[in-house]
């Protein structure tokens, strides 16, 4: 009896587990990368330290590269720009 108790809440519980996890999506904060200016890479300041941050001003011809990709549903094709 105690036996099939515990089967059955193991079971109740990663049923219940599957139906209410389920994924969605957000979009990440700040302002949107693929919609800023390519001169504009005010988005990198805050991935730097203070103290670095007075770089990003000096690298006025450095390349920037914007890159959009799509992973499949079977997490096994990826397809990019």
């Amino acid at each position: 009896m105690r036996r099939l108790y515990s089967s059955f809440l193991c079971l109740c519980l990663l049923l219940i587990s599957c139906s209410v996890l389920t994924p969605t999506t957000t979009p990440p904060p700040g302002p949107d990368p693929l919609s800023t200016p390519w001169e504009d890479r005010s988005i990198f300041k805050p991935g730097l330290v203070a103290s670095e941050q007075s770089v990003l001003d000096e690298l006025d011809a450095a390349s920037i590269y914007h890159i959009e990709f799509k992973i499949a549903d079977d997490l096994y094709h990826l397809t990019g720009t």
